[in-house]
């Protein structure tokens, strides 16, 4: 549905109707500017697309009250109070339960939009070609100051090849297992009981890979924890660190919380399960390079990329950041006025804690850090 009393003409466009975008209208309404400028979101499917939550094998690496932090206000009342009656607020939550709380926000506050002249949505709209004009970005028939690109992110064998500067998968593209397939219960856990299983990467994801595996009946002395880089994990104080014995640098503090490894630190079960490793009988295997041999199974913990579509005519499939403008990177070119934002934008953030390397997402994050540097950004652009 679209709605043409703004005309054609658009402050900022947004293109996807996911976690993030939604993270970012919404801090647009509570600080009184939804309805200042002339918004247009496209989004290719038929409603909102929550997809990237709904993980029946993975738990939030957040506690329930933190993520539920940036929604406490008047508009969502009575959905929280049924949340407050069913759910601890201090676990950590299931992301496919939290996938469903998220989707009765977003339908309360999608109704809030279409009360609103100013706001353009349009469903069942896959945006297929963006460029620049001597006005603005040309969105299909449409122009806009400012476009904004939340697409999502996903991974691809022919994208994971790409990145694979030590050629660990020549030659063993049959033995890979995307992780989301396993998050989601595509794959016959059956077909895993008895293979020797490498698990590549040193995020939260590769221990949700382990944790699911675990659960579904795979001999934790089958898997091995295959990392470059080591994993970090998150403790309340220094203190804490100190007491399991772990190695931290004064980089790893976050300089508001004092926590160690506030933003990339494993935490709850694949914290659980990392700190336990030597009783699981889970051998991890910190090197450079990487190797391979001898596993049945491959499930390679990187190599995302974020959806875009072709820009001034082309299409690139290429790893993407964001510079500290939060302007789109693709390789060495930078596109003016055109944003990123959620998954796969590895944005150039400044936050508390000097050693984060990594890509800055999650709901708390994308509300109360990204959504306020890059609105700023944005205006700047408009004003």
């Amino acid at each position: 549905m679209l709605r043409s009393s703004c005309g054609k003409f658009y402050d900022i466009s947004i293109l996807g109707f996911g976690i993030s975008s939604f993270c970012f209208l919404l801090y647009l309404h509570n600080r009184k500017l939804i309805s200042r400028y002339r918004i247009l979101i496209c989004e290719e499917g038929s409603s909102p697309c929550l997809d990237s939550l709904n993980y029946k094998n993975v738990n939030s690496n957040s506690t329930l009250k933190s993520l539920l932090e940036p929604f406490r206000i008047e508009m969502f009342d009575e959905v929280l109070s049924e949340v407050d009656k069913v759910y601890n607020l201090d676990s950590y939550i299931n992301l496919s339960d939290y996938n469903k709380i998220i989707k009765s926000l977003v339908s309360v506050f999608l109704e809030h939009l279409n009360k609103l002249d100013n706001i353009d949505i349009k469903f069942n709209f896959k945006v297929k070609n963006i460029s620049h004009a001597s006005s603005g970005i040309k969105i299909g028939t449409r122009l806009s100051k400012t476009c904004v690109i939340s697409m999502g992110a996903q991974q691809d064998i022919d994208q994971l090849i790409a990145q694979d500067t030590d050629d660990l998968l020549i030659g063993n593209i049959s033995k890979c297992i995307l992780p989301h397939l396993i998050f989601t219960n595509q794959v016959d856990f059956q077909n895993f009981l008895n293979k020797k299983i490498g698990i590549i990467g040193s995020s939260h994801s590769s221990l949700s890979v382990v944790d699911a595996l675990i659960s579904k009946g795979v001999n934790p002395e089958n898997i091995s924890l295959l990392c470059r880089n080591d994993f970090k994990v998150f403790f309340n104080s220094r203190e804490a660190c100190l007491s399991r014995n772990f190695k931290f640098n004064e980089e790893d503090i976050c300089t508001e919380t004092q926590t160690v490894n506030r933003f990339d630190g494993l935490r709850e079960n694949s914290k659980k399960i990392y700190l336990n490793l030597d009783k699981y009988g889970i051998q991890k295997i910190h090197r450079d390079p990487i190797s391979c041999d001898g596993l049945d199974v491959i499930v390679p913990c990187w190599g995302y990329y974020k959806k875009l579509p072709k820009i001034n005519g082309r299409l690139y499939k290429q790893s993407v950041g964001s510079n500290k403008n939060f302007e789109l990177i693709v390789g060495d070119k930078t596109f003016s006025n055109i944003f990123s934002l959620g998954l796969g934008s590895n944005p150039k953030t400044k936050i508390p804690q000097k050693s984060f390397k990594r890509s800055l997402d999650g709901v708390w994050l994308y509300y109360n850090v990204i959504s306020e540097q890059l609105l700023k950004k944005i205006l700047k652009s408009i004003d």
